[in-house]
């Protein structure tokens, strides 16, 4: 499951065909905990999920060296100022990188998780990311896509040169922070590059250059 604020995905793949599914969440709304536990409980009759993920473009990566968990609250207070009740202080720790996603999630989140998967662990998908560059020697490029925002994630021959979001309205937006990235940390032009649809939104025909570019 990934889980977005309006939204919750899932996915998952058997004998090389991938299945998307999406559920609108809208936790003002009266029933909704009891429509996400529908939700949840028809999708995971076969199957049980491995993990809980987690984006919204309000995270931070902090070197693992400075992590201490007891200041997790005043770095996401730094970065983005105060923090809402509403909200649950998380990070992950990225050893391959050596470093720590700092992030937030909806209480609601954290008590639905405790109730219904409390042996899964809820993971940031920026540190997903990172994970998948670990011992990786080559330049390497991930971008995950949404509707109003990309995820970027860059190392070079291993070394993490940035993780962060992006808000485009266009293809040309996207095309744009590749390229200032690309100058900005000399990649080689055989980098490899990784995209990421997480929205069934999102299709080829929207995005031609970018989905050719990373085919």
């Amino acid at each position: 499951f990934e889980f977005q604020e309006k939204q919750v995905l899932l996915f998952s793949q058997a004998k090389n065909e991938q299945r998307f599914v999406e559920h609108t969440l809208e936790p003002n709304q009266p029933f909704f905990r009891e429509s996400l536990i529908e939700f949840v409980r028809k999708e995971t009759a076969n199957e049980t999920p491995r993990v809980m993920y987690w984006f919204d473009p309000y995270f931070a990566i902090i070197p693992q060296s400075v992590l201490r968990s007891k200041d997790i609250e005043s770095y996401l207070k730094l970065n983005f100022g105060e923090n809402k009740n509403s909200l649950s202080p998380q990070f992950d720790v990225i050893h391959a990188h050596q470093a720590v996603v700092v992030y937030a999630i909806p209480k609601w989140l954290q008590t639905f998780k405790e109730q219904y998967f409390p042996l899964l662990a809820i993971k940031h998908i920026g540190g997903q990311l990172l994970n998948r560059s670990r011992n990786q020697v080559e330049d390497l490029v991930s971008i995950v896509l949404y509707e109003k925002e990309f995820l970027l994630t860059i190392t070079k021959k291993g070394v993490l040169q940035t993780c962060n979001c992006f808000n485009y309205r266009t293809e040309l937006d996207i095309a744009y922070y590749l390229l200032l990235h690309f100058q900005k940390s000399a990649l080689s032009a055989q980098a490899k590059c990784v995209l990421y649809a997480h929205s069934t939104a999102i299709n080829a025909e929207q995005f031609p250059v970018i989905c050719e570019s990373f085919a």
